[in-house]
């Protein structure tokens, strides 16, 4: 899972990185995406824990 998130996360980054330094000038858009993503998936985890 870990792997997952790291790869979706690096992924958005540069996505949004992409579209939004050209198309909005807004060069920091990557960093802003890629931490609403990893904040999203550390708060699914916490609410969908797993009990073993």
């Amino acid at each position: 899972m870990e792997i997952i998130s790291f790869i979706l996360t690096v992924v958005v980054g540069f996505a949004a990185a992409g579209v939004f330094s050209d198309w909005l000038n807004w060069p920091d858009a990557g960093a802003v995406f890629a931490i609403a993503t990893i904040g999203s998936i550390i708060l699914w985890n916490i609410r969908h824990r797993k009990e073993h």
